[in-house]
């Protein structure tokens, strides 16, 4: 059977933008999912009560030069997770039978892991000409980006971006007071 050949990854870029302007919006109220008419299939321990904070960063890229100019969007949606948070256990790649799958490096067993793709993907909008991307986040990440950018200083958003198949992804995102270029 020949084997099937592999794409190989493409690395990560990163992106670095200064961030030019924020709006958030701080919202508490009924639930939405009891407003609608299908409440039957409801859970008992449903909140009757729910809060949602919106952080919208705008920025403008400097680096990669390539991309120098553009603007980006980053919207965060801070929300308390109603799913269970992905763990290592949840990644851990299994074989037919369902059993884990190890590989050895340097002499020791290490799990296979099918790790996600990235924490969100990264679109152009065409029509306002912005990179734009959004992510439901835990609400103390919205607070904690809230203070950074109450700094007064410069701010900075760092993506590191990936692209798999056609779709860009962004892997990582930091928004920070240094310049990210001087850090690499």
């Amino acid at each position: 059977m020949a084997k099937r050949k592999v794409k190989p990854a493409e690395p990560q870029i990163p992106l670095f933008a200064r961030v030019e302007s924020y709006d958030v919006r701080s919202t508490v109220g009924f639930n939405i999912h009891l407003l609608g008419r299908w409440r039957d299939d409801l859970p008992d321990d449903t909140e009757v009560f729910e809060s949602t904070t919106v952080l919208i960063v705008r920025g403008v890229l400097y680096e990669p030069t390539l991309r120098s100019g553009e603007h980006v969007e980053l919207t965060l949606y801070g929300e308390r997770a109603s799913r269970s948070t992905l763990r290592i256990k949840d990644i851990h790649a299994r074989d037919k039978d369902e059993s884990h799958m190890y590989r050895i490096v340097r002499g020791l067993h290490v799990p296979v892991l099918n790790l996600p793709t990235g924490v969100t993907t990264i679109e152009r909008r065409r029509s306002e000409n912005i990179w734009a991307a959004w992510v439901f986040v835990e609400p103390r990440s919205v607070t904690d980006m809230l203070l950074v950018l109450a700094t007064g200083r410069q701010t900075h958003l760092s993506l590191y971006e990936k692209k798999v198949d056609r779709r860009r992804w962004l892997t990582d995102v930091t928004l920070q007071t240094s310049d990210p270029v001087a850090e690499e």
